[in-house]
C-alpha cells in the first residue's frame, strides 16, 4: 500500500480521528462519572473545600485505650483512613480544590465547602454543625451507638455497634455510620455545602467514608430522585469491618445504606455539646 496515495492518507486521517473523538467521549465519560458525588452533593467548585479531622493528644489516646467502652480505641487507624479516602476523592474532580486541617479544638470555619470527619467528641467543627443542621442523628456520653431521633417521632432508637465473630488473629465488628448534607441557609455566610461523616466508634466513621466514595452513578441518581430539593439530608450505614489483634481495620467487607434521612424528618436547629447527657 502507498503510503503516499491521497485515498490512503484520507483514510488513515479519517481513522485517526475516530480513534481521537472515541477516547474523548471515553475521558469525559469517566470525569462525568466521577462528577456526579460531587453534583449531588452541589460542592461548589469555585470556593474550593477544606476537610476537618478529628485529632487527639497521645494521653488522651493511652487513656481511651485503657477505659472499659473502648470507645475510638483505634482512632488512628479508622478517622485517618476515613480522611484519606474522602480527600483522594475530592481532588481526583478537576477544577476543585481542597485542602486539609484538624478540627478538634475549633468550631470555627473558613469560607468555602466544609467537609468534616470524625465524631464530635474529637472533632468540634463536626459537634457544632450537628446541631445547626438540625440533625436526627447524634451521639452523647453513655449511649453506645448512633442515636436517631426524626422530627416526627417522640422516642429515640439506639443503633449500637457489636462484635460478630472472634477469630484468632481478628475479629469481625458490625458497627454504623453516619453522612449528613446541608447547604446554604443552615450555614454561616459563605459556606454552600457543609459535609459531616461520623460514627460512634473509628469504625464506623470508615465505613461511612467507604460508602460515600463507592457510590455508583446509579446509586446516586437514585438517592438525588429521592431527596430532590432537600437542603438537609442525612444517610444511615450499617457495615462490617475485619479487625486485627492491633486493631487496624483489614478491609471494610459489608456497607449497606439503612436509611436515607429527607429534610422534613430533620430537627429544628439546636445547641448541641457532645458531653451534654440532655437530649436535643
Amino acid at each position: 500500500m502507498d503510503a503516499s496515495n491521497p485515498y490512503v492518507l484520507g483514510i488513515a486521517s479519517s481513522v485517526t480521528a475516530t480513534i481521537l473523538t472515541s477516547v474523548a467521549w471515553w475521558g469525559l465519560g469517566r470525569l462525568k462519572a466521577r462528577d456526579h458525588l460531587i453534583s449531588f452533593l452541589k460542592l461548589s467548585r469555585s470556593q474550593g473545600s477544606i476537610i476537618f479531622y478529628g485529632n487527639v493528644h497521645k494521653e488522651q489516646l493511652a487513656r481511651t485505650r485503657k477505659s472499659a467502652s473502648k470507645e475510638y480505641a483505634t482512632f488512628e487507624y479508622g478517622d485517618i483512613a476515613a480522611t484519606l479516602l474522602v480527600y483522594d476523592r475530592v481532588k481526583s474532580v478537576r477544577g476543585l480544590k481542597v485542602t486539609h486541617t484538624v478540627g478538634a479544638n475549633s468550631a470555627s470555619t473558613p469560607k468555602g465547602n466544609v467537609i468534616s470527619i470524625g465524631g464530635p467528641k474529637w472533632n468540634k467543627v463536626t459537634e457544632k454543625f450537628i446541631g445547626a443542621i438540625g440533625s436526627p442523628l447524634y451521639f452523647r456520653p453513655g449511649c453506645v451507638g448512633v442515636i436517631e431521633r426524626r422530627k416526627l417521632h417522640n422516642h429515640e432508637n439506639c443503633h449500637a455497634p457489636s462484635i460478630e465473630t472472634r477469630s484468632p488473629g481478628r475479629q469481625t465488628i458490625c458497627d454504623y455510620g453516619v453522612i449528613l448534607c446541608a447547604r446554604s441557609g443552615y450555614l454561616d455566610s459563605g459556606i454552600p455545602c457543609a459535609l459531616v461523616l461520623a460514627g460512634y466508634s473509628t469504625y464506623g466513621v470508615l465505613i461511612a467514608a467507604e460508602y460515600l466514595v463507592s457510590c455508583s452513578p446509579t446509586d446516586i441518581r437514585k438517592l438525588k430522585k429521592r431527596l430532590s430539593g432537600d437542603r438537609r439530608f442525612g444517610f444511615l450505614i450499617k457495615g462490617t469491618a475485619e479487625v486485627a489483634p492491633h486493631g487496624q481495620v483489614v478491609s471494610i467487607t459489608h456497607k449497606e445504606l439503612v436509611a436515607d434521612i429527607p429534610e422534613r424528618e430533620f430537627l429544628e436547629p439546636y445547641e448541641y455539646q457532645y458531653d451534654q447527657e440532655k437530649a436535643p
